[in-house]
């Protein structure tokens, strides 16, 4: 959908952002949301700190008119292993808007990402809605590697919320009717895993909105973050991201990441058995191409569509990376426990 720049919303919207350590972060988030080109009366802004050990705190009651709530406040006695489903939900139950939307305190936006949300919103008679995320342009190898695999995520995502077929979106750019949050009983049911609180909750509502779920493709709603800085920060990152399939209550889903671990697995087999016989090496390297050749036929109009086809030749040169990465990744996703911002969880 195109955004009309002149469109009038009448939707008040609470713009609800979970922090945890973010004082580089959240000031330039605030700035951005208090520029958009959106009526003021009809924006809050809720920021939960989900008790940081730094400045987020205080520099997120220093801009604007944002509320901030510190999450371990309103936590009943005990651990939760779910915390940012808890500042989420803390959020919504905080907010008087009709739609929420949320996102991550590291992200960027334009000035008319709220606009362009509440249009298709407004016109789509949709529930809940999957904004388009993209990583900052890169440089560096490690940079482009996040770039491809990240933007394969989001093609799925489109794919699948334009078919029908199945629940995938992204945390950083989520919006949903208060409505609807309440409907499902918000993340019960749900508090087990630590991740995941954006494709549970859309597969919640989706069981219970047949056909309420849309993908915003729409240029002005991208949401933009940083991919992870290091190595290390990355596969722990995707590691905390897989951790959550097995949880998954959508069995579609979890055939396709089957299917791409098996491949995946397949190729790297193939290659070790290449080395003592070239039959196998020779399947290997059909296999090598046909795997990016058909990844970069999917990503062609993705790419086009986040204006980064220059790096889609990296496909090729990548693809052992990628294997290695898709077995690594999906076997420790299965064991649960990895580290987030000085937290072990589950």
């Amino acid at each position: 959908m195109q955004l009309d720049p002149n469109y009038k919303p009448q939707t008040k919207v609470s713009v609800i952002i979970p922090a945890r350590d973010e004082e580089d972060n959240i000031g330039n988030l605030l700035d951005d949301i208090f520029a958009q080109k959106y009526p003021r009366h009809l924006i809050e802004v809720i920021v939960i700190d989900d008790d940081s050990r730094d400045k987020t705190s205080s520099i997120a009651m220093n801009h604007g008119d944002a509320y901030v709530y510190f999450l371990p406040d309103f936590l009943p006695p005990g651990e939760t292993n779910s915390y940012k489903k808890r500042a989420i939900e803390l959020g919504v139950y905080k907010s008087t808007g009709e739609l929420v939307i949320s996102t991550d305190a590291d992200c960027r936006m334009c000035e008319y990402w709220l606009l362009s949300m509440v249009q298709h919103y407004e016109s789509q008679n949709k529930v809940m809605l999957a904004g388009p995320v993209a990583y900052h342009k890169s440089k560096s190898i490690l940079g482009i590697f996040q770039e491809l695999d990240f933007m394969s995520m989001q093609g799925i995502t489109g794919a699948i919320l334009g078919s029908q077929k199945g629940a995938m979106c992204n945390g950083a750019n989520l919006a949903y009717t208060v409505d609807s949050f309440d409907a499902v009983g918000g993340f019960i049911d749900a508090d087990e895993v630590a991740s995941g609180d954006d494709m549970m909750l859309m597969h919640k509502v989706q069981q219970h909105f047949p056909k309420g779920t849309a993908y915003v493709k729409t240029k002005d709603a991208i949401v933009y973050t940083d991919g992870a800085p290091t190595l290390k920060a990355f596969v722990n990152q995707r590691i905390r991201w897989a951790s959550k399939s097995s949880s998954l209550a959508d069995l579609r889903i979890i055939m396709v990441l089957v299917f791409v671990f098996l491949v995946n697995f397949m190729l790297l087999y193939l290659l070790i058995k290449g080395v003592y016989n070239s039959e196998y090496f020779l399947g290997a390297l059909g296999l090598y191409v046909l795997k990016a050749s058909a990844e970069t036929i999917f990503l062609w109009p993705v790419a086009g569509f986040f204006d980064r086809r220059s790096i889609l030749w990296w496909l090729y040169p990548l693809q052992l990376c990628h294997v290695l990465y898709m077995i690594f990744v999906g076997i420790l996703g299965q064991l649960k426990h990895y580290h987030w911002k000085g937290r072990r969880v589950q």
